[in-house]
């Protein structure tokens, strides 16, 4: 397709989709469903290999955005924002497509990175709020956030087990979630080719994590639970208890009211 005045060069032998988005390649087995209500700004970059995208109604998409399927389907959801410079990349298996779904009226800001492995499905609840510079990446297991969940700027979720996050709860900035845990005890062999516990962490509803926490594999927070600010998880917590330290320790029970 010849370039018009005023566009950017063409993106390495790709074409255009509705005059906006690059292609850096024709999409191979796979099929684009856009409402027409749908706003999508342009110098984007596509590429989508044996996989489905679905843009629902109101759904606002920025600029300069990396959207790559292969073997995936994403799915996102009426009146969805999602900023400039965000980062989408879901690879599948051919036996099993990894789904990404992004809940209606979910907001993402600018720089966020969703990273999904085959297995790694995710599903990210209506109306919650994804920061700048969120980086979220399910690797092996499915990661599902609940509604109305908020990641502040530079939160981080990643690793080869399973997370829930229950809804209202708020990962505070530069909070960093770890699904996984390199085996060690074996002097013999290298930490790195000793293998992998990936048991996975669960959150609560109406929990709050406090900025720079840390919270490891095979934790477990219940509701109403408050981290703070630099706290490391490890293990389970009561319900409706605060707790700081590293590692964390109860300060105080949270009285209903």
């Amino acid at each position: 397709m010849a370039r018009k005045k005023g566009q950017r060069s063409a993106v390495w032998n790709g074409r255009l989709y509705k005059g906006k988005i690059y292609f850096t390649k024709k999409p191979e087995n796979s099929k684009i469903n856009t409402s027409s209500t749908a706003e999508i700004e342009p110098f984007s970059i596509w590429k989508l290999t044996d996989s489905e995208l679905t843009i629902g109604e109101g759904a606002c998409l920025g600029p300069f955005q990396q959207i790559t399927l292969e073997n995936a389907q994403l799915r996102i959801g009426n009146g969805v924002k999602i900023g400039a410079y965000v980062t989408i990349l879901a690879k599948g298996s051919k036996d099993k497509k990894t789904i990404v779904t992004i809940g209606d009226d979910e907001k993402i800001d600018e720089y966020c990175h969703l990273h999904c492995q085959p297995g790694g499905n995710l599903d990210i609840g209506k109306r919650g709020h994804l920061f700048s510079g969120v980086y979220i990446g399910p690797f092996e297991q499915p990661f599902c956030i609940g509604e109305r969940v908020t990641f502040a700027q530079k939160a981080v979720a990643a690793g080869r087990g399973p997370l829930r996050v229950g809804r209202y709860s708020l990962i505070g900035s530069l909070a960093v979630i770890i699904t996984e845990a390199h085996n060690y005890k074996s002097l013999g062999t290298p930490v790195r080719d000793q293998g992998f516990n990936n048991r996975g962490v669960v959150i609560g509803e109406d929990v709050w994590v406090g900025a720079s926490a840390t919270i490891l594999d095979g934790s477990v927070i219940n509701d109403k639970t408050v981290i703070g600010a630099g706290g490391l998880v490890k293990g389970e917590t009561v319900e409706g208890a605060v707790y700081y330290g590293v590692p964390i320790r109860k300060s105080i029970s949270l009285k209903r009211g």
